[in-house]
C-alpha cells in the first residue's frame, strides 16, 4: 500500500481506491481588450500617417519655393486661395508632388512602427513575411529575411486573382456608369486626379507622379490599413463586422455631407442621389445578415464589413463604391487566405494600373 512520507496511510488506500490528484486550475482567459485597443491605435496611426506626411511635404514644397518655381506664383496663389473648383484642381496637382515627396518618410515610419510590434501582431496584419535569420547574444531577434519563394508565390497568386476580380469590378462599374448617365442624366462623379487628367492640365512629370501614386503609394497605404490593421482589429473584437458596417454608413454620410446639404437647400441634385452611397450601404444589410447567419468562423462578416467600409471611403466618386466593394471582398479574402498583404497589394496595384492606362490613353 502507498504510504505518505511520514508513514501514515491514506484512507482511500485502506479501501483499495486509487487516489486522484486535484486538477490544476485552468489558466485565466487572456484579456482581449488590451490587444483590441492596441489594434485600434495601430489602425488610427497607420491611417493618419500618410496624410500627415503628405501635408508636411506640401508645406515644405510651398515654403521652399518649389511650387512657385515650377508652376509660377499665380498658380500657387490659386491653389492656396479661396475654395472653389479652380482651387481644388490646382491643389490636386500640388498633392501629386507632396505624396511622392512624403512616400519614403511614410514608408519608413510605418516600417519602424511595424518592426516594434510583437511578431503575433505582425502575423495578424499579414506583414510578417519572412523567417528569423539572426539573433544576438541575448536571444533578441535582429532581423527577418523575406523568403523570395513565398513572395513570388503570393505575387503570382495576386496576378491570378486580378484576372478574376478585375473584369467583374470593371464590368459592374461600367454598367452602373452607363445606367447612371442614361437614366439619371447626371455625369458620373470623378476622382480629383481623374478630373485633372481628363481636363488635359497634367504635365509629363505630373503624369509620372500620378502613375507612382496609383501603382505604388495608394495600394501600399490602403492595403496596410484596410486589409492589414483594420481587418486584424475587426477579427479581434466580437462584433467587428458590425462595427465595420457602422463605420461604412458613417463614412458614406460624412463624405457626402456637402452634397446632402446642397440637395436639401437648392434641390439641384435629387436627395436620393446625394445619399446614394449611404443607401447602398443600407441595401447591403440583408446580404450582410445572410453572411453572418452562414458564417461559422466569423471571418465572413469581417471581410464583408471592411470591404464595404473600403468602398464607402470613396463615396465622393459615386457610383464607383459599388465596384470597389466587390474589389474589397476579393482583397479581404485574399488577405485572410494567404495571411499576407502581398497578393492584395498586387491586385490593388494592377487594378489601379488599368484605370491609369485607360485614363492616359484617353
Amino acid at each position: 500500500m502507498a504510504q505518505q512520507p511520514d508513514g501514515v496511510r491514506r484512507e482511500a488506500d485502506l479501501h483499495g481506491v486509487t487516489p486522484t490528484l486535484p486538477r490544476p486550475a485552468a489558466p485565466p482567459a487572456p484579456d482581449e481588450f488590451v490587444p483590441a485597443l492596441h489594434f485600434v491605435l495601430i489602425a488610427v496611426f497607420l491611417y493618419l500617417l500618410q496624410p500627415v506626411w503628405a501635408s508636411l511635404a506640401l508645406s515644405v514644397l510651398r515654403d521652399t519655393g518649389f511650387y512657385a518655381w515650377y508652376y509660377g506664383p499665380e498658380f500657387v496663389a490659386v491653389a492656396f486661395g479661396e475654395k472653389g473648383p479652380a482651387q481644388q484642381a490646382a491643389q490636386t496637382r500640388l498633392q501629386l508632388w507632396a505624396i511622392a515627396a512624403a512616400f519614403l518618410f511614410w514608408l519608413g515610419s510605418a516600417a519602424l512602427l511595424l518592426g516594434r510590434l510583437p511578431a503575433a501582431y505582425r502575423r495578424d496584419m499579414g506583414v510578417s513575411l519572412g523567417r528569423l535569420t539572426r539573433r544576438d547574444d541575448s536571444g533578441v531577434a535582429k532581423w527577418f529575411a523575406v523568403a523570395p519563394a513565398a513572395v513570388a508565390a503570393n505575387a503570382l497568386l495576386g496576378v491570378a486573382a486580378w484576372v478574376v476580380i478585375a473584369p467583374v469590378a470593371f464590368g459592374v462599374n461600367y454598367l452602373l456608369g452607363w445606367l447612371h448617365t442614361r437614366y439619371v442624366e447626371v455625369r458620373v462623379e470623378e476622382h480629383p486626379f481623374t478630373a485633372a487628367a481628363q481636363a488635359g492640365r497634367l504635365r509629363p512629370a505630373e503624369w509620372a507622379l500620378l502613375a507612382f501614386s496609383v501603382f505604388v503609394s495608394a495600394p501600399l497605404w490602403e492595403e496596410l490599413f484596410f486589409r492589414g490593421a483594420l481587418l486584424a482589429l475587426c477579427r479581434k473584437v466580437r462584433f467587428g463586422g458590425h462595427a465595420a458596417m457602422l463605420l461604412a454608413l458613417v463614412a458614406a454620410l460624412v463624405l457626402r455631407r456637402q452634397q446632402l446639404l446642397d440637395a436639401a437647400h437648392d434641390g439641384g441634385t435629387p436627395l436620393w442621389l446625394a445619399a446614394a452611397p449611404a443607401l447602398f450601404v443600407l441595401a447591403t444589410a440583408p446580404l450582410y445578415a445572410l453572411v453572418c447567419w452562414s458564417s461559422r468562423t466569423g471571418v465572413g462578416p469581417v471581410v464583408f464589413g471592411t470591404a464595404l467600409f473600403f468602398a464607402a471611403v470613396h463615396s465622393n466618386v459615386w457610383p464607383t463604391p459599388v465596384a470597389l466593394f466587390l474589389l474589397g471582398l476579393g482583397l479581404g479574402w485574399l488577405a485572410v487566405w494567404t495571411r499576407s498583404l502581398i497578393a492584395p497589394v498586387v491586385v490593388h496595384s494592377l487594378f489601379n494600373g488599368v484605370s491609369f492606362l485607360l485614363l492616359f490613353y484617353g
